[in-house]
């Protein structure tokens, strides 16, 4: 496909690139320069960063009990453990 992003970063920047976002990289002009590729991961189910924490959250400050999730389809309920859009909260 088209390049949407074509950046040579400097010493000391930083790119994010979001997770599952089809990327290549690469060390080109570098010299005996040490290049450095961090990958960090968090579970935004574990930690309710997710449309079913939110769904908790909001009912708990309604002063309602959060009703388990057994009689969703799949889908749906996959949907709840799906994270939040990044600058959502």
């Amino acid at each position: 496909g088209e390049l949407l992003l074509d950046v040579i970063l400097q010493p000391g920047q930083v790119l994010f690139v979001p997770m599952g976002f089809p990327h290549a990289t690469g060390t080109a002009g570098t010299g005996d320069e040490v290049s450095v590729h961090l990958t960090l991961g968090l579970s935004t189910a574990d930690y309710d960063f997710c449309w079913g924490g939110l769904r908790k959250s909001l009912l708990q400050n309604l002063g309602q009990t959060p009703s388990p999730e057994d009689g969703l389809s799949d889908r749906l309920w996959w949907r709840l453990l799906s994270p939040l859009p990044v600058g959502f909260l």
